[in-house]
């Protein structure tokens, strides 16, 4: 019997497979919310916003209470969308199944387009 064939970025894949057509597919089209994580659900990045040609993420982790941690949106970085894909691939990173899409939130409220930009340039 043979198995199932899934159609992504213009590639064939098993359906055992999926996991890995979903990741190459979401590395070269991220979303707002994406949230990236390695072994052991070790977080990674949260993908923030897009500028052309570029990924703005948060990849720096803070302590909040309870033991528990949160992005620290002060530190925001502009890549490449071949740095992201790159930055992605050298972990073997992984995309988590939910999106952090409070977390856009947080970091819209925080920073209009101009804020944006002033502190990227910085």
């Amino acid at each position: 019997m043979s198995e199932k064939l899934i159609m992504a970025e213009e590639k064939l894949y098993k359906a055992s497979q999926w996991k890995e057509a979903q990741r190459e597919h979401r590395m070269n089209n991220p979303e707002k919310g994406d949230y990236w994580w390695e072994d052991h659900f070790c977080p990674v990045l949260v993908v923030l916003a897009f500028v052309p040609g570029h990924v703005v993420i948060c990849d720096t982790k803070q302590n909040a209470e309870n033991n528990k941690w949160c992005w620290d949106l002060t530190k925001i970085t502009l890549v490449t969308k071949k740095a992201f894909i790159e930055k992605l691939e050298f972990g073997r990173a992984w995309l988590s199944d939910s999106k952090m899409l409070k977390t856009v939130e947080e970091f819209e409220k925080m920073y209009s387009s101009a804020t944006m930009a002033a502190v990227l340039d910085s």
